[in-house]
């Protein structure tokens, strides 16, 4: 496997984007958050003949390995570096594991379950009543405390961690823009 570099992103982002059945954190981390930065979601990407495998500035693996003979080359492209984390379909996760030689015991380990839906087959759910808008000022505290508590709920964060982090991820939505809430009446 090759690393990634910045004239090679748009090919590699097509590519992801043409394999996108399982969790798309990958695409979305190399198109929003670019190549090995400061930023703990950038990532490290290698591309080679059978996938993609793509590990953050935060540790975290993010394979799309399609192709089990891969995993040998993707190996040799993580030696030395530390994983503290893995995303990916349960298929990919069990093939890291035994590829990287990852133990089975860890602090949060369950499947969630990731779906492609072509936008034709989607059935749009009634909206009468919502609206959607962008953060406001007046909506932080709200949101500090939801991120936060999801951090503890979903990735098992110390609720201290799970504070600091949530400020600064909807800091950085609101500022960026990229987040939006749907509000029905004042709620």
């Amino acid at each position: 496997m090759q690393p990634l570099t910045p004239d090679t992103i748009p090919a590699a982002l097509a590519w992801l984007a043409a394999h996108s059945q399982g969790p798309l954190f990958l695409e979305h981390n190399l198109r929003h958050h670019g190549l090995a930065g400061d930023d703990p979601r950038s990532v490290h990407v290698w591309r080679g003949a059978g996938g993609m495998i793509g590990l953050t500035v935060g540790r975290v693996l993010l394979p799309q390995i399609p192709d089990p003979a891969a995993w040998p080359a993707a190996c040799a492209a993580l030696k030395g570096r530390a994983i503290t984390g893995m995303i990916a379909d349960a298929g990919q996760v069990a093939a890291a594991r035994a590829a990287l030689s990852i133990p089975a015991r860890t602090t949060l380990d369950r499947i969630e379950p990731a779906f492609a839906l072509h936008l034709r087959d989607l059935i749009r759910p009634d909206t009468t009543g919502l609206r959607l808008r962008g953060i406001t000022p007046g909506d932080l505290p709200l949101l500090y405390r939801w991120n936060a508590d999801y951090r503890v709920e979903t990735m098992n964060e110390a609720p201290a961690t799970a504070a600091k982090l949530a400020r600064a991820n909807i800091d950085a939505y609101a500022a960026g823009q990229s987040h939006a809430i749907l509000w029905r009446g004042a709620e």
